[in-house]
């Protein structure tokens, strides 16, 4: 028998359609996957956060490493082109001087004594697990000494890495936030790191 036109209709939308069961078990499926994508995230930013600490430690100890073998910083050494033709000497004063290039020669010197293998971009800086280039700096933030600074860090991972390795605070520190002004002098904006997805510059003394 035939069913009515009207009963056809109404059939023809139920099965055409999702049922509430249908749906739950969709919305579910979507939560679990984007559940696994943010987990997933969290460790890849985890796993980033603890490189730069490891690479930051593995920097501090190349260099006290350098100091015992040769007597002088790497970069400030005034025999480095005695021990390996091609070396560019440091000026021996005992200080990484920014405007003789000395902070830049420092990694070449690192790598010439095999203390530092880490692949060097064009400009003769290493990079650090996010991406941005890793530098020598003396008196960084206000910290006496040399530290490692790290551009272009996720404020987020900034944030990560101070909790894990320090106090938290961006002014105070081992791990302090450098913003860069035009005349390469560096101040502190705020003692907590931003929130935003703005990149930021961060030191570690040595």
């Amino acid at each position: 028998m035939m069913m009515p036109r009207g009963d056809r209709d109404l059939s023809c939308l139920r099965s055409a359609g999702f049922t509430l069961l249908e749906l739950s078990v969709v919305l579910i499926i979507v939560t679990l996957l984007l559940g696994s994508v943010l987990r997933g995230e969290k460790i890849l930013d985890d796993t980033r956060v603890q490189r730069m600490g490891l690479d930051q430690a593995a920097i501090g100890s190349a260099i006290r490493v350098y100091v015992e073998q040769y007597h002088f910083l790497p970069g400030d050494d005034p025999r480095a082109s005695s021990r390996w033709p091609g070396a560019v000497d440091g000026n021996g004063d005992g200080w990484l001087d920014p405007q003789s290039m000395e902070a830049q020669h420092a990694w070449a010197h690192l790598r010439l004594a095999r203390l530092f293998q880490a692949p060097l971009s064009p400009q003769g800086l290493p990079q650090h697990a996010g991406g941005g280039a890793v530098r020598l700096v003396p008196d960084a933030v206000g910290q006496p000494g040399l530290s490692v600074c790290m551009d272009d860090v996720s404020s987020l991972e900034a944030a990560a890495l101070d909790r894990r390795f320090d106090d938290g605070d961006a002014a105070m520190g081992r791990v302090r936030r450098w913003v860069v002004t035009t005349d390469e002098t560096a101040s502190v904006s705020r003692t907590t790191w931003p929130v935003t997805g703005e990149s930021v510059t961060v030191c570690i003394a040595l």
